[in-house]
């Protein structure tokens, strides 16, 4: 208990970043999307991005150790996607459990002992966890399961960010029906109300094998919520790309807006790159303060 002055006089403290604006340190990211929309690639993208520092999708991270746990796909399928990763791929580390029975709830599933073992000997920064429902028991739309599992995920890796995969529920087949875009996960909104942030990875099209995506950056408590992003998915169905300008291509714009005497360089240069405004800022100021 405290004095209400004394909350109020206490400074404030800036989120700490695995990657901004996506991923916070001791928070949930819940991503969700439809099955076969490119999840796992973007994942792959974060861990190999993450584990060097490099900008995921336009957006700066902070080299970190990362942790992806696969119980959704056998070794022996993910690992021919893997090897069509863009290089450099990193150095991170990856488990499979497909086939084995997790459920986080249970304070004796083997998964428990496993995880502090990796706590004490790799510390994770990031923790992927692909795909959610393989990593508990029970009813999905029970808020207590919400809470008991992400929970758990917290506690297993108290120090890490966490990306959680999920897939959306299959389309109603019933003309009568509505679907919300935002509630369209399996299970309840509170998968999403319960976390710190929360994407959802939507198909626009796809030509000739090459599909583009658009990630929307649904809720945040960390920061602003961020323009809504495009993707580009590769025919070998694993290298991902984004809209998201690089810093370089950003300040030669810039540059040019300046030198050609243009009023608003914010707005000429947004323009020019699709992109808005707020977003533009938010890259000029990250790149200030890396």
């Amino acid at each position: 208990m405290k004095p209400i002055a004394d909350v109020l006089a206490a400074p404030d403290v800036d989120p700490e970043w695995i990657c901004n604006p996506y991923v916070g340190r001791q928070g949930i990211t819940f991503l969700h999307g439809k099955t076969s929309i490119g999840k796992s690639p973007l994942s792959w993208e974060l861990a190999r991005c993450g584990s060097q520092g490099l900008p995921f999708l336009g957006w700066p991270t902070v080299t970190s150790r990362v942790l992806y746990l696969e119980a959704d796909t056998a070794e022996l399928i993910v690992r021919p996607r893997l090897r069509l990763m863009s290089e450099p791929i990193g150095d991170w580390k990856i488990a499979f459990f497909s086939g084995k029975t997790i459920d986080l709830r249970d304070p004796k599933n083997f998964i428990h002992s496993l995880f502090r073992e990796w706590r004490k000997t790799y510390e994770p920064d990031l923790v992927v966890w692909n795909t959610l429902r393989q990593f508990y028991k029970g009813n999905a739309i029970d808020s207590d399961t919400v809470t008991q599992v992400y929970n758990a995920m917290l506690q297993s890796f108290p120090k890490a960010g966490h990306w959680v995969s999920a897939h959306d529920r299959k389309t109603n087949t019933d003309s009568e029906s509505r679907e919300v875009d935002d509630e369209a996960f399996s299970g309840s909104a509170a998968w999403r109300d319960l976390a710190q942030v929360a994407l959802h990875l939507v198909k626009v099209e796809s030509k000739e094998g090459v599909m583009t995506l658009r990630l929307d950056h649904t809720k945040t408590q960390l920061s602003e919520q961020v323009h809504s992003i495009r993707l580009t998915l590769a025919a070998n169905g694993t290298t991902i790309t984004s809209n998201v300008p690089s810093l370089e291509r950003i300040d030669a714009l810039w540059q040019e807006a300046q030198v050609s005497g243009v009023s608003d360089c914010g707005t000429w240069v947004a323009e020019r790159l699709s992109i808005s405004r707020r977003t533009l800022f938010r890259l000029k100021r990250q790149k200030k303060s890396d």
